[in-house]
Order: structure tokens, then C-alpha cells, then sequence
């Protein structure tokens, strides 16, 4: 089998190299796609196929039906070019800052709805994401955000993050949840923390009353409360400072993709060529869901 072309790297000037159109877009997902020659008809199974009409599209030399590499993924019959897309994409993937749909409008000349919408598939898709137990020590913190009428009580983001040995925070996740019920911290634990990890919350946080098959202790150690506080200082600075106001049935995609890049920091090559993979996954977005 071909071994398909991998991107990678976080240079700009490399990135705008390997990508000047859509057609090297189109190649590069074909090569996701069909993981190099292989071939499979969605409609009849058949394993042959010859060159189809549209950019590195795959026909059928059975029932003769044509399949584009974007075709049942989240690039299909998007609103921009398929190069913006991966422009898009790139921004997202490599950037330690985030970029707000408005500034990425007028720099690609394309309306901010659009944008914005483009990127909130993006979010969709990283629900696909791998997610990795946490073991060890684990921290628990977690902070109010505003809803849709100035009322907090009801929304609360809910972080876990594991510390290494050599004492740095290594893989890291958050939830929304609209209240600290035992049924929603209960799904948080039990997606995320190892039943035997050694949990530490914070003094004025009572979750051993929500939940009680985990260790849970009070975080009384100087150096790991200076880790939690810095760590939601500076998911609260990314999550509120370029997007401002965020509606709380939107805010889980923003942790989402904060989280996917951040728990890949040390990897930053190949986090574009993870999340293409995870776009070509995704079903295309629906309205009505």
C-alpha cells in the first residue's frame, strides 16, 4: 500500500508551501481518505476504481459512482474554499493565542458568520478526540462562567489535571456542567480519572458528598493549588479573552478544543494532521441535531 503524505510542522512559510490550492487540499484528504490506493464503493463494496470527476475524486469501475475525498465528512459542501478551511485549521492547530472568527473573517475575506460556523464544526469534531485517563495525582479545580442572563449558579466548568512526577501538569480536561449534580461529576470522573488515582480538590469544594469510589483528598500542598490556579488563569485568559461572550451551550466545544491542543503541546507537529483526521471522521453537520 502507498504510504499517503503526512503533514509536518507549525512554520507558516512551510505550511503555505505545502498547501497553494485546493487541489493540494483535495490530495491531501484523499490520502486520509483511502489511506493511499485503497478503495472501497460506499454503494456496491466493488475495490476498483479509475479517476472521477472532481479533484482526486475515486469512481466506481462497478456501479460507476463517483465519491470526492470530501464526501460524508465535515468538509463536504462547505461555504469557503477548501484552502481557507485548511488555513483555518492551521490557525487553530498551532497557535498558543486564540483568534477570534472576526479577525480571521477580515484576514480571509469571508463573513464572520461563516467563519464561525466553519469553526464550530471544527468543535464538533473533536468530540471524536481520544481521551486518555488520568492516573497518579490528579487535581480538581473549577470556576463559574456567566449564562445567558448574568446568572452563574448553573454553569460551572469542571477541570482534571494530572500531575506528572516530576511535578508538571501533564494531560488535562474540562467539562461544563449546569450544575455540581452526583449524576454529572460522577459521567466527569468516571470519563476521565482512574478509580485509582489520588484525587486532590480544593478546601472550600465538598465532591467526596457527590461522589464516593475515588481517594479524594483536600489540597492543602502549596505548590499543586498554585498549578490549579495558574492552569484555569490561563484557560479562562484563552477562553474569554478573544471570544469575549460565549453562550453556555457553546462553551464545552471551546474546552474541547483548547484541551485537544493543549494535552498535544509537546507534539505540536502533528496535532494539524490529527485534527484533519478527526474532520474526516465527522459526520457533516446538521441543523436539526
Amino acid at each position: 500500500m502507498k504510504p499517503r503524505n503526512i503533514y509536518k510542522g507549525i512554520s507558516l512559510a512551510r505550511f503555505n508551501k505545502s498547501f497553494q490550492n485546493d487541489e493540494d487540499c483535495y490530495k491531501y484528504l484523499a490520502g486520509i481518505k483511502w489511506k493511499g490506493d485503497s478503495f472501497v464503493c460506499k454503494r456496491c463494496g466493488n475495490t476498483h476504481y479509475c479517476k472521477g470527476q472532481l479533484p482526486f475524486a475515486r469512481r466506481c469501475t462497478r456501479c460507476k459512482h463517483d465519491e470526492s475525498p470530501t464526501a460524508g465528512t465535515i468538509f463536504n459542501k462547505i461555504r469557503i474554499s477548501l484552502l481557507t478551511a485548511f488555513r483555518i485549521i492551521f490557525d487553530m492547530c498551532v497557535s498558543e493565542k486564540s483568534i477570534s472568527s472576526s479577525k480571521q473573517a477580515e484576514e480571509y475575506g469571508v463573513r464572520q458568520k461563516t467563519i464561525w460556523e466553519f469553526k464550530r464544526k471544527m468543535q464538533l469534531a473533536l468530540y471524536n478526540q481520544d481521551i486518555n485517563f488520568l492516573n497518579g495525582t490528579v487535581l480538581i479545580t473549577d470556576f463559574y462562567v456567566v449564562g445567558r442572563n448574568n446568572d452563574q449558579s448553573e454553569n460551572i466548568v469542571l477541570v482534571a489535571m494530572e500531575v506528572l512526577n516530576n511535578g508538571e501538569i501533564g494531560k488535562a480536561y474540562g467539562l461544563l456542567l449546569n450544575c455540581l449534580s452526583s449524576e454529572q461529576i460522577h459521567r466527569f470522573f468516571g470519563q476521565h480519572i482512574k478509580a485509582d488515582a489520588k484525587v486532590y480538590i480544593s478546601k472550600d469544594r465538598n465532591y467526596e458528598h457527590y461522589i464516593s469510589n475515588y481517594h479524594i483528598e483536600t489540597n492543602e500542598n502549596t505548590a499543586k493549588l498554585t498549578q490549579s490556579i495558574t492552569h484555569v488563569s490561563n484557560l479562562k485568559n484563552w477562553l474569554f479573552g478573544a471570544h469575549r461572550h460565549i453562550l453556555p451551550e457553546y462553551i464545552q466545544g471551546y474546552l474541547n478544543e483548547y484541551y485537544f491542543r493543549f494535552n498535544r503541546r509537546n507534539n505540536r507537529a502533528m496535532v494539524f494532521d490529527e485534527f484533519i483526521g478527526l474532520m474526516m471522521l465527522h459526520q457533516p453537520y446538521s441543523k436539526s441535531k
